[in-house]
C-alpha cells in the first residue's frame, strides 16, 4: 500500500453515493494514492494533451481523470466507469456559486 503520511487529503462525492479519496503530496506530483472501496491504490501520472490530470495503476487497471469541474474513475479492464461526477467540496461550492 502507498504511504499516505504527510499528504493532502481530498474527498470526492460521486454519483450513486460512491466516494473516492485522493491523497496527494506536494513533493511528488507524479503519483497519487486513491482510496476506492476500502482499498488504497498508488497511481502514476500520465501525460495528456488536454491539460486534464490523468493517473493510472496498470496492475489494477484503474484510471483517475481530474478536470476542473469533476473527477472520473475508470476500469480499463472492463472498459467502464466506476465513479462519475466526482466532486470535492471545493468543486461543489464553485458549481453552486455559478
Amino acid at each position: 500500500e502507498p504511504d499516505i503520511t504527510d499528504t493532502k487529503v481530498t474527498e470526492y462525492s460521486c454519483e450513486l453515493n460512491n466516494k473516492v479519496t485522493i491523497y496527494s503530496n506536494e513533493k511528488d506530483d507524479a503519483h497519487i494514492a486513491l482510496r476506492w472501496k476500502k482499498r488504497l491504490h498508488r497511481l502514476e501520472r500520465v501525460g495528456t494533451t488536454t491539460g486534464a490530470m490523468r493517473f493510472e495503476n496498470t496492475n489494477f487497471r484503474l484510471i483517475w481523470i481530474g478536470i476542473p469541474s469533476k473527477g472520473i474513475l475508470l476500469d480499463s479492464r472492463l472498459n467502464r466507469q466506476l465513479a462519475n461526477e466526482c466532486k470535492s467540496a471545493e468543486q461543489a461550492k464553485s458549481l453552486a456559486a455559478s
